[in-house]
């Protein structure tokens, strides 16, 4: 659970 949420995070912060 916790590695999806971070993955999720630095997706959008990469994508930014």
């Amino acid at each position: 659970m916790l590695k999806r949420s971070v993955s999720e995070e630095a997706t959008m912060s990469g994508i930014k």
